[in-house]
């Protein structure tokens, strides 16, 4: 899908985000608008961008998406559609973060089997995981 098919296609809410300006995630965007209501996927694509602006790597990201192989860009399709259809609410902070690794990261695989590791989870799951993190900080 091209830039200009994306621009075309993308309710104009969605077109002042810019990642959903680069095709992979445009075309992503596009494809979930009938599973899920635009407010929650508006919301969810401004997370992960104020997420990339908090870690100051916003451009980076973009240029990385630009260039991924096959692999890497039908993994990341995956695990956007993912967290913006389906991710829980308790698990998508920690979802972006593994998606931002996913592309940036210096341990892209490992990150990559977080995003699986995740989907898996459920709100108790992040609660328990919290407790354990909490309890594990306390001793140290």
């Amino acid at each position: 899908m091209s830039f200009e098919d994306v621009m075309y296609l993308l309710p104009k809410s969605m077109a002042k985000i810019k990642l959903s300006l680069i095709p992979v995630v445009g075309s992503t965007v596009i494809e979930v608008l009938n599973y899920i209501d635009n407010i929650f996927l508006e919301k969810r694509l401004c997370l992960i961008e104020d997420k990339l602006k908090e870690l100051n790597v916003l451009s980076v990201f973009i240029e990385q998406l630009r260039f991924l192989d096959e692999h890497r860009y039908f993994a990341f399709k995956n695990n956007l559609k993912f967290l913006l259809t389906s991710a829980l609410p308790e698990t998508v902070d920690v979802y972006i973060l593994a998606l931002i690794d996913s592309i940036i990261g210096e341990k892209q695989d490992m990150a990559e089997e977080v995003c699986e590791v995740i989907r898996q989870l459920n709100s108790n799951d992040m609660n328990t995981l919290k407790l354990l993190h909490v309890n594990i900080e306390e001793e140290v």
